[in-house]
């Protein structure tokens, strides 16, 4: 019986990771809009129009607004340097690092 701890550990882990991923927000950019899904439904629709600011913060992301009104900040799995190329390629005013 030894062995029912660590595969207690095992099932625990890979419960939590899945809940982790799907909670975590996935954003389509496009030129013209973003949408911010969670576990497949379009939580929110961010126009480009509305957008003056793009940055990392830490681990997230933050999109802010006229008047520097935070419209989404939340943190965004990947590699850093795709995540400010989807913004950049797509015409978005980011501000932070360039790599």
């Amino acid at each position: 019986m030894v062995w029912v701890w660590p595969v207690l550990g095992l099932v625990a882990g890979l419960v939590f990771a899945i809940w982790v991923i799907s909670s975590s927000p996935i954003l389509d950019i496009s030129r013209h809009r973003i949408q911010v899904r969670r576990r497949g439904q379009v939580e929110r629709v961010i126009e480009r129009a509305k957008v003056t600011a793009v940055y990392p913060r830490r681990s997230k992301i933050v999109i802010e607004a006229e008047g520097g009104r935070k419209v989404f900040e939340d943190d965004v799995e990947g590699d850093k340097a795709l995540v400010r190329s989807a913004f950049v390629d797509n015409g978005y005013p980011w501000e932070g690092p360039s790599s």
